[in-house]
């Protein structure tokens, strides 16, 4: 579209770099085959809007090496010689809406909306009590918080002094909680003592408790309770300082203005954890400029975001998303915080939420696309006048979803299914205005990303799945890993398969179109008799029947002597797994699949173990067969329902015995 926020960057592009770009390939070559020049164009246009803030030097033009010191991985140091100085926190202050920079939203119905100077008000207040505190740059702050402004507050105060913040999602629990924050050792905590989900509330006093007794680096709490109860006075034990939010807001009238410590471009903003399924949580740390230029890039350029858009995704602070989505104010957009379950009340509340608040662009996940369309709800009877976007990640799109989705929404909404990971806090594939949606694809590599599959042997292919990699440093991408002093175990998480490329752990095809088609993680891959097949086109076979609410599938070949295909499946209530249902589940499998794939064994279990963030847990759950105890494999606080874990052990127990 002529009037897409990309379509007017290349045209700007066009004119300063003297070259058209007939096609969105075109373009997308030039911003990986001269990826320096595009960022610094990048960077000069999304600042253009208020050069006070951050000045660019006329040198950065002309000398590549003060962009990108080198495009190996090892040595790659984004605007090196330290030029740049900003602040994440002023960045997203200074775009903010004016009228309307973020609104809250919980179940019950509980609504607050702030412009960006009361926004700026309340980072201000915050920002006093951190630095009464003793909080400096490169400090940590951590944040127990449910996804509200006391969060999004909790970061930009800290990001304002140039400390470094955290967060985890009240579902976690306290041993959960440790195994991430005790690696940081933080000075403050940032908590809220409980939480509503479907209707229930879920208090976390006991759990703050056990937190802030394994922290003893704390020097302070700031506690804000969803009741209105003040719970401090329960929670000081031995930490120096313990407040109530609404303590630190009463008299922010006396605060100073905001003062932004400048940070370099590669200066620590946040850590973000893996999933800790498979061991101690590996602390990422991203940087200010990083997530800056990548957050503005993908936002405004692929989301096409700016002071016209409402953005919602729905997420917890435990994960990723939340960063991205806090992000909108980078670009201008008013985001929405929603704190509750995705179903409250009926399955399609999430589309009555986006309706009521009239959101632009809504981020949700497959899994809950999926789970409207199975349950067969009917959103023709509400009207989507603003609604002009959906966003979904987590877990690939299917074409049926694109087909029930296109049934629901007009042909002029845009379904954009995106992927990346907590690892660069971003999507690297996904769509643009300039892009017809495909249905079952990813259209394109976002600019910027030097993305490519590579086959066994390390060689590119197209039109053949093999390996996702990235072949060039992205400004998101991390810093270093926590406790992690001589790299190497970044080394290890990203490239010790492909040297000096980075390996993400997708099995994907690119296709000569310039699309790609994702079969889910490459280290849970199927291999039956040679034929290799990604986890993520099993489920999408299985999970059309009807009698199937869920499902895992592993390959225990390399593993047990003789490997074996194991299907799980979770039934509906009052279903039962007999023949007819497993002769249908083998004859989809095998019509739409192949022989080879019809599993040795298919067993019905309570559920299948899932992370927080929806997640199925298919390398633990393989992993278990060669003897480990799943209990040992997982953090039960890192897991959405752990109580699949005991009936899901005793079927691999039993399925194990010779």
């Amino acid at each position: 579209m002529s009037s897409s926020k990309i379509a007017k960057f290349r045209d700007r592009l066009e004119s300063e770099v003297n070259r058209r770009f007939r096609t969105y390939n075109d373009l997308h070559e030039y911003s990986v085959a001269e990826i320096e020049s595009f960022w610094m164009h990048w960077w000069k246009y999304y600042l253009e809007f208020d050069r006070q803030v951050i000045g660019i030097p006329d040198t950065l033009l002309h000398d590549r090496t003060k962009v990108l010191s080198s495009r190996n991985f090892k040595d790659a140091k984004w605007f090196p010689s330290g030029d740049i100085k900003l602040n994440y926190a002023e960045l997203a202050l200074r775009r903010a809406n004016e009228e309307e920079a973020v609104v809250q939203v919980d179940e019950t119905g509980k609504r607050v909306s702030l412009s960006r100077e009361e926004l700026s008000d309340l980072v201000a207040a915050t920002t006093s009590f951190l630095k009464e505190v003793g909080v400096e740059a490169d400090d940590v702050v951590c944040g127990y918080v449910s996804n509200g402004v006391f969060a999004l507050v909790g970061l930009l105060a800290t990001a304002t002094v140039g400390a470094i913040w955290s967060s985890c999602s009240l579902e976690f629990g306290d041993k959960a909680v440790l195994d991430r924050f005790a690696q940081l050792a933080p000075k403050v905590l940032f908590a809220v003592d409980g939480y509503r989900y479907n209707s229930q509330y879920h208090g976390r006093v006991d759990e703050l408790k056990k937190v802030i007794a394994g922290l003893p680096s704390l020097e302070g709490v700031v506690v804000y309770s969803p009741l209105g109860e003040s719970t401090s006075e329960a929670l000081k034990g031995s930490v120096l300082k313990v407040v109530d939010f609404e303590y630190l807001l009463a008299d922010k009238e006396s605060v100073k203005e905001l003062e932004f410590v400048p940070r370099d471009f590669s200066d620590p903003l946040w850590v973000l954890f893996s999933s800790g399924t498979t061991g101690l949580p590996k602390g990422i740390v991203q940087s200010h400029g990083g997530i800056c230029l990548e957050h503005s890039k993908v936002l405004s350029l692929h989301l096409d975001l700016g002071e016209d858009s409402k953005f919602f995704w729905y997420t917890t602070t435990g994960w990723m998303m939340w960063n991205f989505l806090v992000s909108g104010l980078l670009v201008g957009a008013s985001i929405l915080l929603y704190d509750g379950s995705p179903t409250y009340g009926n399955v399609d509340y999430t589309f009555e939420l986006c309706k009521r608040e009239k959101v632009t662009f809504l981020g949700t996940s497959a899994p809950y696309l999926a789970a409207c369309k199975k349950s067969g709800v009917d959103l023709h009877r509400h009207q989507y006048d603003e609604l002009s976007s959906i966003g979904s990640t987590g877990a690939p799109l299917t074409g049926d979803i694109y087909e029930w989705v296109y049934q629901q929404f007009p042909s002029s909404l845009s379904l954009v299914s995106a992927s990346g990971g907590t690892d660069l806090c971003t999507a690297f594939l996904g769509s643009s205005p300039l892009h017809e949606i495909r249905e079952g694809e990813l259209s394109c590599a976002t600019l910027g990303a030097d993305v490519a599959v590579l086959n066994s042997s390390g060689e590119r292919v197209k039109d053949e799945v093999g390996e996702l990699v990235i072949l060039s440093p992205m400004p998101s991408m991390p810093i270093y890993f926590w406790n992690d002093a001589d790299g190497r175990r970044l080394h290890e998480a990203y490239f010790s398969t492909f040297e000096g490329i980075w390996r993400h752990g997708d099995w994907a095809e690119q296709r000569s179109d310039g699309g790609f088609v994702l079969f889910g993680r490459s280290d849970a891959t199927l291999n039956r008799g040679g034929i290799r097949m990604g986890t993520a086109e099993f489920y999408a076979v299985i999970e059309k029947l009807p009698y199937v609410v869920d499902s895992l599938v592993i390959d225990t070949s390399g593993i047990t002597e003789t490997g074996r295909l194991i299907v799980f499946v979770q039934l509906p209530p009052g279903g039962t797994l007999d023949d007819t249902v497993t002769n249908e589940i083998n004859t989809a499998i095998r019509t739409s699949l192949s022989p080879r794939y019809v599993p040795n064994t298919i067993v019905a279990v309570p559920g299948i173990p899932r992370t927080i963030n929806g997640k199925k847990m298919e390398v633990p759950v393989r992993r278990a067969f060669g003897g480990q105890s799943l209990r040992d494999l997982v953090s039960l606080g890192s897991m959405s329902n752990p109580e699949s874990l005991e009936p899901m052990q005793g079927v691999i127990e039993r399925l194990s015995r010779p």
